[in-house]
């Protein structure tokens, strides 16, 4: 990603050329103007730039009132970007290749997993705190045995703030194993994941994405409104076992 990011701004000023003549104003309409070609040439790093059109046609760039202006759809494939027209909006959209997120809501399909998130409870954290306890149902769509935590990540977040893994040792509220049970292609099973709130009226907003070294590229996600769901009272501490004389 930086790789492009570098690119882009070495060549922000060339795109600038794309702008429709005129100023800063946009304008609608057709004139006749006399177009200057100087054989112009488009290096980057030293590099010339074989720009071509949607056919394969050399195309070149031209002068008018002293400014170049440089064929959109040809630097950009030469720069290795996606290029469409939104006609509709009269807009030249450009895109890095494969960076575009999908965002599924509810449910929908990671890399080699499909999820669909169920519900969410709240409870308490062994140290005392609220936490929720989230349910989603996971589908192995890979060829062999694995388990839910090799191919999916989990996140909540408060406010934008990533939320901390809970510790519950009620079993019957959050089993932490059914994150870490193997199971065979196309089989599917229920994972919980718990996490420690920041306070119990903001939103929580819970995502899924694929286990993948590099940036994400799907999300499957579910805000859950805390004011409509209800916290049991706070279990009484334990006290250990009493020593009798």
């Amino acid at each position: 990603m930086k790789k492009w990011k570098k690119i882009l701004t070495g060549t922000a000023a060339a795109l600038a050329a794309l702008t429709v003549a005129g100023g800063a104003s946009a304008s609608v309409g057709k004139v006749t103007r006399e177009l200057e070609y100087r054989d112009i040439k488009v290096t980057l790093n030293g590099e010339q730039l074989d720009l071509r059109n949607a056919v394969g046609d050399t195309v070149e760039p031209f002068m008018f009132g002293g400014t170049n202006y440089l064929p959109v759809r040809a630097l950009a494939e030469a720069l290795g970007l996606e290029v469409s027209w939104d006609g509709a909006n009269a807009t030249v959209v450009l895109k890095e290749p494969g960076e575009e997120v999908h965002w599924q809501k509810d449910k929908g399909t990671l890399g080699s997993s499909t999820v669909e998130i169920v519900d969410a409870a709240l409870t308490w954290d062994r140290s005392g705190q609220p936490a929720i306890v989230v349910t989603y149902n996971w589908t192995n769509s890979t060829d062999r045995r694995t388990h839910a935590m090799s191919e999916i990540s989990e996140a909540a977040y408060q406010d934008g703030v990533e939320l901390n893994y809970a510790g519950i040792e009620d079993n019957s509220i959050y089993n932490v194993e059914t994150s870490f049970k193997e199971v065979r292609p196309g089989t599917t099973v229920t994972v919980q994941a718990a996490f420690v709130l920041e306070d119990t009226a903001t939103p929580v907003e819970f995502e899924l994405t694929e286990d993948t070294f590099s940036d994400p590229v799907a999300y499957v996600y579910h805000d859950f409104p805390l004011e409509s769901m209800v916290l049991p009272p706070e279990p009484a501490p334990q006290s250990g076992p009493q020593e009798t004389i």
